[in-house]
């Protein structure tokens, strides 16, 4: 099976970036980076642009470097919301919570 994020890996690769590198030019922990990088965390929307910026990638390739979490994270249950009814909010249930 493909790595995640491998048109972004290659990206760091072609930069000389590890992920040191890359959690000291985001300013976040190694494991921050790394947990991103392996699909147990999603990415916050401005390290993506800050990423995307620094890597000069277009805006409209967010999609190809960032995809949406594989079958596998969705499966787990992650994280995943119920609704009971209209007028009730929406409830999270989560392993982390």
């Amino acid at each position: 099976m493909a790595k995640s994020f491998s048109k972004l890996r290659a990206k760091l690769i072609e930069y000389g970036m590890d992920q040191i590198a890359l959690s000291k030019m985001l300013d976040k922990c190694v494991v921050y980076v790394n947990q991103r990088l392996t699909e147990k965390r999603p990415w916050e929307l401005w390290d993506m642009y800050r990423m995307m910026d620094e890597f000069k990638i277009p805006y409209d390739q967010m999609h190809e470097y960032f995809p949406p979490p594989q079958k596998q994270v969705q499966e787990k249950g992650l994280c995943k919301v119920t609704r009971l009814n209209r007028k009730e909010p929406l409830k999270l249930k989560s392993k982390f919570v």
